[in-house]
């Protein structure tokens, strides 16, 4: 029967550890200084020796949590005074009224559909860039995106770029193979417009309406718009983040806000729509934090 040593092997590192400390002090004049110095304060009674410790100047940054939201990644909008003033006053003479909701709204052109503003991002309307010979999506994303690619051989279609959301503040990488990831917004969501006057109007407005490049449109990432989706403006300025949504799809930034809030009033003043008691509050509200 064999029998086993205990603690050969743990002799055998003290063993080793004593002989790398004995040709350090033999090779390292520092190394000798300090245990010339532990040799002194250990045994002869001298001063205790003296360590030296460097700290990092800066602590490293740490990565989120997992499951966090984004921090916003690109600088605030700005709205100057001048314009702040002029979108609350414009905010002040809006009609008000209750949303009513008109359930003959329909977005589809399919057959049998009524097709409410017409042919999605169609360019045979008459609103900024309308007759240009692209599709309104495809302006949008040329006027907005930074560095736009556009398709070989086209001058319209764009096949890649990057965006910073308007309402979030992060970044989304476009890819038309992935193209749900941006997505394009109606500032003045259009079922709501047509609840609020816009079922009254001509097809021709209605289609203007739906593709003003100038006014109404803003490229933003997919899971925003989807979640913003007919929202009113009192709604979407005072949403909660979804305890089920990992990445950020409201506002939070005030200057944000701001920004939504004067690019609202003014499509409403161009069109003619009314706000709702809530949204006159909370647009109020919106501009008198951003100052």
């Amino acid at each position: 029967m064999s029998r086993t040593r205990s603690g050969g092997s743990g002799g055998f590192i003290v063993f080793l550890l004593v002989c790398a400390l004995l040709y350090a002090v033999q090779t390292n004049a520092t190394v000798r200084a300090k245990v010339g110095e532990l040799v002194a304060w250990g045994w002869n009674g001298g001063p205790a020796p003296t360590v030296t410790v460097t700290t990092p100047t800066a602590l490293p940054s740490l990565p989120p949590l997992p499951g966090s939201l984004p921090s916003n990644t690109a600088p605030v909008p700005s709205v100057d005074p001048v314009r702040l003033d002029q979108a609350l006053a414009t905010l002040n003479a809006l009609p008000v009224r209750e949303r009513v909701k008109d359930q003959a709204y329909d977005r589809s052109c399919s057959p049998g559909h009524a097709c409410s503003f017409g042919p999605a991002w169609s360019d045979d309307q008459s609103a900024p860039d309308g007759h240009n010979g692209c599709g309104t999506r495809d302006d949008v994303l040329k006027e907005q995106l930074v560095s736009p690619a556009l398709k070989d051989g086209s001058r319209c279609v764009v096949v890649a770029g990057a965006l910073t959301d308007p309402y979030t503040g992060a970044t989304v990488q476009f890819a038309k193979a992935q193209a749900d990831a941006v997505q394009i917004d109606h500032v003045y969501p259009l079922s709501l417009a047509f609840d609020q006057g816009a079922n009254g109007w001509s097809l021709d407005k209605r289609m203007a309406f739906a593709n003003d490049t100038a006014l109404n449109l803003l490229a933003t990432a997919g899971p925003v718009n989807n979640f913003k989706s007919d929202m009113t403006a009192a709604q979407w300025l005072t949403a909660k983040q979804p305890a089920n949504k990992t990445t950020q799809v409201i506002m939070t930034d005030p200057g944000r806000k701001c920004f939504y809030g004067t690019k609202y009033v003014a499509v409403a003043a161009a069109y003619g729509l009314p706000i709702t008691p809530a949204d006159k509050a909370a647009l109020t509200a919106a501009f008198a934090a951003c100052r």
